[in-house]
């Protein structure tokens, strides 16, 4: 009895619409990272109704997606012409 109780709502995060993905990069401005991490994500997870570990989540997978796009827009070539 009680296995897994309230587990049920954390195992699946909301998606991201555009207007929240717009609140997250707002507060990612508005909150810098010279606050204390902690701070800082908490602030941010305040700022667009999310949970803190949502919005990490969410930083990280854009980042990483970023990340990617722009290695693929780098030139490949070993030399100038």
């Amino acid at each position: 009895r009680g296995f897994g109780r309230g587990n049920r709502a954390r195992t699946e995060p909301m998606e991201w619409s555009a207007e929240a993905h717009s609140r997250l990069q707002d507060a990612l401005r508005l909150y810098p990272s010279s606050l204390g991490k902690e701070e800082r994500w908490q602030r941010i997870a305040e700022h667009t109704g999310r949970p803190k570990r949502e919005c990490v989540a969410r930083y990280r997978e854009v980042a990483a997606e970023l990340q990617a796009n722009k290695a693929l827009d780098q030139p490949t070539g070993h030399g100038g012409g």
